[in-house]
């Protein structure tokens, strides 16, 4: 089941673009 890590690591980086990237591009979360 290697799916399920891909789909963590979609979501982890998801909350990351969210939390610290658009932030510093002036997009509201």
């Amino acid at each position: 089941m290697d799916s399920i890590w891909i789909l963590i690591a979609v979501i982890a980086v998801w909350f990351f673009l969210q939390a610290y990237l658009l932030p510093k591009l002036g997009v509201p979360t």
